[in-house]
């Protein structure tokens, strides 16, 4: 994207990456920051999105299955692909680790709104504000909506959560709503 349309993207994916030690990430995702180039307008400051990441990965907060799984079989959750035939066990061990990161992004905002934490009605573009906000201020206070463990590294991000809704600025892209 950054040779043939100039888009620059800031990604850190440490905290993705297993430690050599415990084979443990220390997050499930990372929110990074997409960079586009000036589209001609007299606008002073280029265009910004972002970009979620999200990626199956071991931080220690699983199910019991998905630990059990893990301790047969080391290599969960970056098997092979190669043998497609997955056995029940493996299935459900996949199964489950996808609704554990999924669950831990995206659930505290549909139960914020659920639970009357917006008047608004919940619409897609609300429920996308309000995900881009949680997640930011997640990563203001260093760690991973949902997960159990509080030891996580700060994530580069501003230093002030979000005050006011992220306007969109492209249809597949949110305005920064830190500045």
């Amino acid at each position: 994207a950054q040779i043939d349309l100039g888009i620059r993207m800031d990604p850190d994916l440490s905290d993705l990456r297993p430690d050599g030690k415990t084979g443990l990430s220390r997050s499930h995702y990372h929110l990074m920051r997409v960079h586009y180039p000036k589209d001609g307008t007299d606008s002073a400051t280029e265009p910004m999105g972002l970009l979620l990441y999200l990626k199956l990965s071991v931080t220690g907060n699983e199910s019991e299955l998905i630990r059990r799984y893990r301790a047969r079989h080391p290599e969960f959750p970056h098997q092979t692909t190669l043998d497609q035939f997955f056995d029940q066990e493996q299935f459900e061990a996949y199964r489950q680790l996808g609704v554990h990161v999924a669950r831990g992004v995206f659930a505290p905002c549909l139960m914020g709104s659920a639970s009357g934490g917006s008047k608004d009605a919940l619409t897609v573009g609300n429920w996308f504000e309000q995900l881009a906000r949680h997640l930011l201020f997640s990563l203001n206070e260093n760690r991973s909506p949902g997960d159990a463990d509080e030891g996580n590294d700060a994530r580069n991000a501003s230093p002030e959560a979000p005050a006011q809704p992220a306007q969109p600025a492209h249809p597949t892209t949110l305005t920064d709503p830190t500045t």
